[in-house]
């Protein structure tokens, strides 16, 4: 268990003794503001944002990590550490949460950006690439939740993705981003028709297809937004009158989330986890192989 602490450790003061790791830190806090300033501007397209800073989140913080093990082996250090009582096993699992916890804690930083972002009232002319606020706070809850069925399952599969790629392929990074950037990019094409198989929304990493299977004109603050306009004959050009916009934002608060997505959601959400897993323990396979000298 010392070990495992040690390596983790190790590899935290690495991250944090690197220049990268600060600029990721920056564009994670920009992110954040950017994500909770395009839902307050149209909160009926909350999941469609969510799945969108998903996408992004997943390509960058994939490429902060995976480096790991080649690293070790290319400065020669690798034999230090499996020279010790430590298994193979423990060294990859060191290796494996240290890279969990690194891209896990910029995620975080996102995620406390976007908190705190939605805490004003309003804001009006602001940065140009900030949205004007038209509703009000949506409240924690929602970005909580959508922080946890999109970005945390994309993280940990990536992060495996990355590990085991280039561990494999002893420091190469190319295939590997290869990979993470078609697995992210591929349901943006592919995964957009609403009559497609249950089975293609099991592929789809940050929850696209569902955005796309499960519009926002079908909700019910939408609706409501559509009988309150003919009601009061206000414009469909910008915010809605103070009072109709509260009932909009309890609407959108009182829609559960997901229950009003398909099982195929959950499910999909399982498939990653357990393939991250599974990714984990044949990446031990292959360094105690490497450890060997049969690979």
């Amino acid at each position: 268990m010392y070990g495992i602490r040690a390596i983790v450790r190790l590899e935290l003061l690495v991250a944090w003794r690197g220049r990268a790791i600060w600029i990721v830190a920056l564009f994670m806090t920009l992110l954040g503001v950017w994500t909770t300033a395009q839902v307050r501007s149209n909160p009926f397209d909350t999941w469609g944002q969510f799945s969108r800073t998903a996408l992004i989140m997943t390509l960058v913080l994939s490429f902060v990590t995976g480096d790991q093990i080649a690293r070790d082996r290319s400065h020669r250090v690798d034999g230090i550490f499996l020279g010790t009582p430590i298994t193979t096993s423990a060294y990859v699992g060191a290796k494996f949460l240290a890279g969990i916890i690194i891209i896990l804690g910029l995620a975080i930083i996102e995620l406390i950006a976007s908190l705190l972002m939605d805490l004003p009232a309003s804001w009006q002319n602001t940065a140009p690439f900030l949205a004007n606020s038209q509703y009000p706070p949506l409240g924690p809850q929602i970005y909580l939740v959508g922080w946890v069925w999109t970005i945390l399952p994309a993280l940990f599969l990536s992060a495996s993705i990355m590990l085991i790629g280039i561990t494999a392929l002893r420091g190469q990074r190319i295939i590997s981003s290869l990979i993470m950037i078609v697995l992210c990019l591929a349901p943006l094409v592919l995964f957009s028709n609403r009559d497609a198989s249950p089975v293609t929304d099991w592929f789809d990493i940050n929850s696209t297809s569902f955005v796309y299977k499960y519009p926002p004109d079908t909700t019910p603050a939408t609706l409501f937004l559509e009988t309150q306009r003919e009601r009061l004959h206000f414009s469909p050009i910008g915010p809605p009158p103070y009072d109709v916009g509260l009932h909009i934002l309890d609407l959108l608060k009182k829609v559960e989330v997901p229950a009003n997505f398909p099982p195929s959601l959950l499910e999909s959400r399982l498939l990653f986890i357990g393939l991250a897993l599974f990714l984990f323990i044949l990446t031990t396979a292959i360094v105690h192989r490497q450890r060997r000298g049969e690979a």
